[in-house]
């Protein structure tokens, strides 16, 4: 059985999004954002996710960029919210990827 592919959106569109004010969610654990995450991102750890988005005001048609350390977790998150409403959440892969793609 062959493994599903991740849905990982380009990091130059990725940064386009952040750039442009969408709403940055890291997904990976507390300690993980601790450690460093992107300026003005919220952390909303993935297996929280469905329970904590009220929290935090979230419009259904808002663009929303999530991210984790490899993009898996925000590939499980991002289907996730698709599955709520939420159809402008996209995945932009890992944290540091973003970082080392940062213009």
């Amino acid at each position: 059985m062959a493994t599903p592919q991740l849905l990982i959106l380009d990091k130059n569109e990725a940064w386009k999004l952040i750039e442009s004010g969408s709403r940055v969610i890291d997904v990976r654990t507390v300690t993980e954002y601790e450690q460093g995450h992107l300026e003005g991102a919220i952390n909303i750890p993935h297996d929280q996710i469905a329970a904590r988005l009220a929290e935090f005001n979230l419009n259904k048609e808002e663009k929303v960029v999530l991210y984790c350390k490899s993009g898996g977790r925000s590939d499980f998150a991002m289907k996730l919210l698709h599955g709520m409403g939420y159809s402008k959440a996209v995945n932009a892969g890992g944290y540091e990827d973003l970082i080392a793609g940062m213009s």
